[in-house]
Formats: structure tokens, sequence, C-alpha cells
């Protein structure tokens, strides 16, 4: 069996993870995604990223330790 993910959150997943390399962090997560685990995880802003493929920059955060 094959499996395949698509649609906009999979897109900005991709995007987030290649980020990575060039903002010289390990973790990123997204505005929607850090509300979801806020009381789980220690993130810092990162303020507004252009992400490629998207229009607007977005907030994004980087997960530094588990609560």
């Amino acid at each position: 069996m094959q499996y395949t993910a698509i649609g906009a959150s999979v897109n900005l997943a991709s995007r987030l993870e290649g980020l990575n390399r060039e903002l010289d962090t390990d973790i990123l997560i997204s505005e929607s995604t850090y509300e979801l685990v806020a009381g789980h995880v220690v993130a810092d802003p990162l303020g507004p990223v252009r992400v490629r493929g998207f229009a607007e920059p977005m907030p994004v955060y980087e997960v530094k330790d588990l609560k």
C-alpha cells in the first residue's frame, strides 16, 4: 500500500522543515500548531517569516523543549 498526504497544511509543514537550515533551527512550527501545543512546549516566536508558496509572511515558532 502507498499513502499520500496533500493540502496546504502538508505544504506548510514541508516548507517549515526546509526553513530550519536557513534559520539555523531544529524544529519550527506554525502559529496554529503552537496554539494547540503551547501548554506542552517551550517555544520562541521568530516573528513573521516569508514561507515559499504562501503569499503573506507568517508567525513561526522554534520549539526549544517540552514542559
